[in-house]
């Protein structure tokens, strides 16, 4: 999977500087904009500009038992690169992470998909470890679908990203991250990099900063 980072800054807690600033005899307010760190399934929202072939055949691959892209997703990304990296698969999806908590979008967890080649049928269990159980069978034949259901599964993840893209002027809530749990104002939207920016406030001190759809809930 390809990772996709902006440029980072430094997450400072904003309790602390202001702390620090008043220390300082500072009475202006600041900006701080860390920005997250966002990790995109390859071929999955956001990265793929790669066109799928609608008429290819695609093989469904099943994770091992108690296996979940939720909890397992960095060696899931690593083995999944290893075993597909000379070919075209699609991880149905999408998460924030933040030092050790995750955020994620899963359009249904246990399976991903990959671009039928001649390895798959002749060495399934090449294919096979102790978190990828391996291409899903039916009496003895590997499943299979086109390419046009993967352009469809890629769109209803499209979709459901869609249903977390807030507005601006609407109070959101981190989910993790610094500003967890603190109430904020979206003054801007970001769609192509999924990220809005959102306004916080600290008594005389503003504080604006990039967080991804995923991260975000919605007050209502």
């Amino acid at each position: 999977m390809v990772q996709l980072s902006q440029k980072k800054y430094e997450q400072k807690d904003p309790k602390q500087e202001n702390v620090d600033n008043n220390k300082k005899g500072s009475s202006k307010n600041v900006e701080d904009k860390p920005t997250p760190e966002i990790v995109i399934s390859k071929n999955s929202v956001g990265y793929g500009k790669s066109k799928i072939d609608p008429k290819s055949t695609w093989n469904i691959f099943e994770l091992a038992e108690d296996i979940t892209f939720k909890d397992h997703s960095d060696i899931l990304e690593h083995h999944i690169n290893e075993m597909f990296n000379d070919t075209e698969y699609f991880v149905p999806f999408f998460k924030e992470k933040i030092a050790d908590k995750v955020v994620s979008l899963v359009l249904f967890e246990g399976y991903f998909f990959v671009r039928s080649i001649p390895g798959i049928a002749v060495s399934p269990d090449r294919y096979r470890n102790e978190y990828i159980k391996g291409p899903m069978r039916r009496k003895q034949s590997l499943v299979g679908i086109p390419g046009i259901k993967i352009i469809e599964l890629r769109q209803e993840l499209r979709l459901k990203l869609k249903e977390r893209i807030p507005k601006k002027k609407q109070i959101v809530i981190p989910k993790i991250g610094i500003f967890s749990n603190l109430e904020g104002e979206v003054i801007d939207v970001d769609k192509k990099n999924l990220i809005a920016i959102v306004k916080f406030q600290y008594s005389t001190r503003i504080v604006e900063a990039p967080i991804s759809f995923i991260n975000l809930t919605i007050k209502t």
